[in-house]
């Protein structure tokens, strides 16, 4: 049985042509699978639904807020992947509080056999940011959800800045805009907030 396996080895190892094969194929497969394998910790999913953060100027009454969420509701019935949409008027999903000029909407959009590359959850967002980023009377943004519930508000990652200097606001805000558009600038990240 030794004798065999000793004669075996001999055999692969008198042989560069089949070990430079295998090595190839090695290579090749560690290639296919870097292209393919997420390279994100928890990569984004498609989970079928999204949410919309809407934000009013401070002071707007909850009314208004029904308004401009009523105005969001209109062109997501446009879109033609779109299934439920549920709206929260006076609460904001970010901070997690209760106030009249904010709103939530989740949307949830048709089964994945209704849908084609184009109605992918970040497809549809980002035409629905679009349409968002225009309107004058309010701040809002569509946004895909957590992957693990829990692990922030949103998917990607969330960072807090903390004021532990005792700088005054003017000071802090500069500060955190700075932040801002130096994370901005890494090719890794897009479209900070």
């Amino acid at each position: 049985l030794t004798g065999g396996y000793v004669g075996a080895v001999d055999r692969v190892l008198g042989r560069p042509r089949a070990w430079l094969g295998a090595f190839a194929v090695v290579i090749a497969l560690a290639v296919v699978l870097w292209r393919h394998v997420p390279r994100a910790f928890i990569p984004t999913e498609d989970k079928g639904s999204f949410a919309i953060a809407v934000q009013r100027p401070d002071g707007a009454s909850l009314q208004r807020t029904t308004a401009v969420v009523q105005r969001v509701e209109g062109f997501l019935r446009q879109e033609p992947a779109v299934l439920n949409i549920v709206a929260l008027a006076g609460f904001d999903i970010l901070s997690r509080a209760s106030q009249p000029n904010s709103a939530t909407i989740f949307v949830n959009a048709k089964p994945w056999d209704q849908r084609d590359r184009t109605s992918s959850i970040d497809a549809i967002t980002g035409r629905v940011n679009g349409r968002l980023f225009g309107m004058r009377d309010a701040i809002a943004f569509a946004f895909n959800l957590p992957e693990i519930i829990g692990l922030g508000a949103t998917a990607g990652v969330e960072t807090n800045v903390q004021n532990r200097s005792g700088q005054s606001v003017q000071d802090f805000a500069r500060e955190v805009q700075a932040f801002l558009q130096a994370a901005n600038q890494l090719p890794a990240v897009q479209g900070v907030q």
